[in-house]
């Protein structure tokens, strides 16, 4: 890993921490640059959000997600004929 892309431990963390709910049903680990979340969130666009919230923070080289949701509100309704 190029030591510009390096950053103390504590600044991504605070930057993970500013884009998660607040609800605490999220928990991440950060090891070497990649952030690992799970918990549950309501819905399905929200870990698929937030996912590339925290893959978006500088510092960050991977994210691996393990959030489920208790919805999937990215289903695709076919229409009646």
């Amino acid at each position: 890993m190029l030591r510009v892309f390096t950053r103390p431990a504590a600044e991504p963390e605070a930057d993970v921490n500013a884009v998660l709910p607040d609800s605490g049903a999220v928990s991440f680990e950060i090891g070497q640059g990649v952030v690992k979340l799970s918990g549950r969130v309501p819905w399905r666009s929200q870990a698929i959000a937030m996912t590339e919230a925290v893959r978006a923070i500088e510092g960050v080289i991977d994210v691996t997600c393990e959030v489920a949701a208790d919805e999937d509100d990215l289903v695709i309704v076919p229409p009646l004929m």
